[in-house]
This record gives C-alpha cells, structure tokens and sequence, in this order.
C-alpha cells in the first residue's frame, strides 16, 4: 500500500506552529491560575499585615454586626482604611452583608476569603479576638482585569499570527536544501554524473550533501568500471565465437587447411573454452545475488578435493611436478562452491608456474592451505587487487577466477591472501 506523502516543510512548520501553541497555552494557563494565585495572596498578606498593626477607633465602621459561633458572640467590626474606590455604599453594605452570613456560615473561624460583586473582586482577611470575643475585617476591593485579559488574549492572538508567518518562511528555508537534494538524489538515479550536488551550509544537511556526492562519484566509477568489463568479456565470448563459426563455414565449404590439429578439434577446443567462460560469469551472478547458493552446508573434506584436482590437472599438464604436504581438513560449507574455489586458485598457477606447483596444509592453530608456484611474480605492488572482478591480468583481460575463489572462501567465514616469494608467488587460505 502506498504511503501518502507528507512534505518535510509541512512538518517542520506543523511542529514549530505546535511548539508555539504549547508555549501560548501554557503562557495563558500561568496568567490564569498562577499569577491570580500570587496576586490573592500578595493582597491577602497586605491585609494580614494591616491587622497587625494598632487600629484606631475613627477607622472603624460605626456600625457592629454581631455573628454566633461555637456557642459564644462576636461582635465584628469593619476596617476602613483601605475602603474601595470603585463601589458606591449601598453595594458596599451588600457585600458587607455577604462576607458577614459566609463568616458566620463557617464551621469553623476563617481568617480570609473573597467575594465578587458586579466587576469588583473583594478580599478579606478577619483578625479574630477570642479573648474579647470580637473580630475586626479588613476590607479591600480590586476590579476584575478584564481589560487586562482581552489585551492578554489579543497579544496572544497576535504573536500566533507573526508566528505562524515567521515559522513558514522558517520552513521553506530549512526545507529547500532538502528539496534540492532530493532532485539531486533523481538526477543519479537517471545516471547523470554531470550534475553536483547543490550548495549548503556546514550543518548535518551539508554533511548529507557531501556524502551525495561521494556517492555519486562512486556510482560513476563502478558504472565504468562495469562498462569496461562487459567490453572486455563481450571480446572474450565474441573470439571463440568467431573461431567456431570459421571452422564451422569451413567445413561447410569442404575446406582442408591441412593442419596437424583438426577443425573439429578447434571447434571443441573453443567450445570448452566458451562454456567455462559463460560458466564463471553464472557463478559470479550467483555469488553475488544468490543467499540460497550458501544454505547448502555439509562438511566438506578439502585435502580429498584438492588430491582430486591435482590428479585432473596432472593429467592434462603432465610436464608439471608437484610437491604435496596434505593433511585432513574438514571445513563446513558448500561442496560445490568449495570445489570451484580451489579449482579457480590452482588452475591460476599453472598456468603461470614453469615447473613445479607446491600445496602445504597446516592444522596447528587454525586451518592453513597455501598453493604457490615458480613462476613469475606479480607486477603490481598490490597482489590483492587480483581478487577484483574488475581487474585485469598479465594479457590485460579481466580474471573472473580469482575473484569468484576470494568470494566463495570469504561467505566461507575464511581469507585468502596472495604475495610475492623467493621463487614465485603463492596464495594463502585460512579457515576460522
């Protein structure tokens, strides 16, 4: 199922636009509770330090109203030192009268409280005199800030607003490297080399277009690197081909070239040499692709696959000597794979060696076979190189033998290594 696309600027501006909110809710939420907490409490304080200081009779209100609690009388008398400014004295008395049946309601003696009356909040606080039974309140009043509010609101409105448009700009410049990337990313996809990555800043988006482009100087190589390859294997399938074809027209013409070798002995020759080609390039495919090939696990006695193909090569190379020091090794893998492996790396020295082929075994510390020979030594200072499929061999053709051993003993959990000796080369294979 396809997945719906969701644009990287959409998200990033989704989640700054939602980073905003959170941060105005909880802005909002603060002024809300927090601020108005702190704010009845500053008043509330106000009044409480008030009751502690001495009160004249001239601030009292005349008039006393007289409260039953617990069984006992009180007479409350009100402060007017800090009388409101907002209220006329009718509404004044009624709120009087509201904090007077709340006290009194009270099960118990509460020091203070607010009540609200029209736009005004009144707080109280009730300086409670047990031993005289009587209590004085102190009496304040502020308006409700609603005012306050609707410009809270509208500041909050207005930052969403700048925000909103700040954050998309935000986004589109945090998005169109990205984008430019990603067309980038579609031209290597088509195989255009000629284009470069776009420029960036030093950042992470940087680092990905750095890395981009390394790739796509990679791809080129390998794509080249290929495209000589399949060049130079077309000619080594195209020669045979063309030698059979020859030879076949020949005796279709009834043609006698008098050689010592006969025409069909040619034809045979070239097929043979046909078929092992195509044969390598089937095998490297599926070293390369296949996990099935490698599933196929017994274990496998190399010292009687290697004894089994010195006496196929001796057969066909009898001028070769051949000094062998074999002793049991067993190793899990595939039979088939295994025998190619060998196969490949021995028939490499013979046809390099002059005279003699030596095959050495060791079991003492881990599983060592080496395989050298007295021919000439490697060319290149890297004799390694010589296990790329893409690497060419002393006739300037591309070996898939040895490239095909290196990988068949690597997915073999072994290393195979090749070097120059006092008499020729050898390659050494090592199983864990």
């Amino acid at each position: 199922m396809k997945k719906h696309f969701v644009s990287i600027n959409w998200k990033i501006w989704m989640a700054i636009v939602g980073t905003m909110l959170i941060m105005l809710i909880c802005g909002f939420f603060a002024h809300s509770t927090i601020f108005k907490e702190t704010k009845n409490e500053l008043i509330i304080g106000q009044l409480q330090k008030l009751s502690q200081t001495k009160i004249e009779e001239e601030s009292l209100l005349p008039t006393k109203y007289e409260i039953e609690k617990e069984g006992r009388k009180f007479d409350i008398r009100i402060d007017l030192t800090i009388n409101s400014n907002y209220t006329d004295e009718k509404e004044y008395t009624q709120v009087i009268d509201e904090i007077i049946g709340t006290i009194e309601a009270e099960a118990f003696f509460k020091e203070e409280g607010r009540v609200r009356s029209s736009d005004l909040d009144y707080y109280y606080y009730v300086d409670w005199n047990m031993e005289k039974d009587n209590a004085v309140i102190f009496l304040t009043s502020t308006r409700r800030s609603t005012n306050i509010q609707t410009k809270t609101i509208s500041y909050i409105l207005g930052v969403l607003i700048i925000g909103l448009f700040s954050s998309k700009l935000v986004t589109i410049r945090i998005a169109r490297p990205i984008q430019e990337l990603k067309k980038f990313a579609e031209e290597i996809s088509k195989h255009n080399w000629k284009v470069s990555a776009p420029a960036t800043n030093n950042d992470e988006i940087g680092q990905l277009a750095e890395s981009l482009e390394k790739m796509k100087n990679s791809l080129q190589k390998i794509e080249e690197r290929e495209r000589l390859f399949l060049q130079s294997i077309s000619h080594d399938l195209k020669t045979p081909v063309m030698i059979i074809q020859g030879y076949a027209q020949a005796i279709l013409d009834g043609v006698n070239l008098n050689k010592e070798v006969s025409m069909a002995e040619v034809i045979k020759a070239e097929s043979d040499r046909l078929e092992r080609k195509i044969h390598q390039l089937l095998t490297l495919n599926v070293l390369r692709y296949s996990q099935d090939y490698y599933e196929i696990e017994e274990f496998v006695r190399v010292d009687k696959v290697i004894k089994n193909l010195v006496k196929k090569f001796s057969l066909i190379q009898p001028d070769i000597s051949w000094e062998l020091n074999i002793e049991e090794i067993e190793v899990k893998g595939n039979p088939e794979a295994l025998l190619i492996a060998f196969e490949n790396i021995i028939e490499n020295q013979i046809r390099y060696a002059n005279r003699s082929i030596r095959i050495l075994m060791n079991t003492n510390d881990q599983l060592e076979i080496k395989i050298s020979n007295d021919g000439p030594r490697f060319e290149t200072s890297n004799p390694m190189e010589l296990f790329d499929v893409y690497t060419r061999d002393r006739n300037g053709k591309f070996g898939l033998g040895l490239a095909i051993a290196s990988k068949i003993i690597k997915n073999h959990k072994g290393e195979i290594e090749a070097y120059n000796t006092e008499n020729g080369v050898e390659f050494k294979i090592k199983f864990n």
